[in-house]
């Protein structure tokens, strides 16, 4: 199963892994950074244009977040959908 993302708002986007763990990665802590790659993720209509694509959370000017970096910045909020709320806060990067 791919993983899944939706954008919720304000640069988060939830996260459904293929392990069915769900979490929310906060690209605020991202956008703290500098970085050419990370200008455009500033302009929010932007930010929200990500796709998946072989398993990472990308945008079209080549910005790549692999599964692996992002369920490891969400690791200590990952839960399963039944097994509590599927809205969990992730702290990333």
């Amino acid at each position: 199963m791919q993983p899944q993302a939706v954008y919720l708002d304000s640069f988060k986007v939830k996260l459904t892994f293929s392990d069915g763990k769900v979490g929310v990665f906060d690209g605020n802590q991202l956008l703290e950074r500098n970085g050419s790659l990370l200008e455009p993720l500033r302009d929010e209509s932007f930010f929200r244009g990500f796709f998946i694509e072989a398993g990472s959370l990308n945008w079209s000017n080549g910005l790549e977040l692999s599964p692996g970096k992002l369920y490891q910045s969400c690791s200590e909020n990952l839960q399963h959908p039944q097994h509590g709320s599927s809205q969990t806060r992730c702290i990333s990067r």
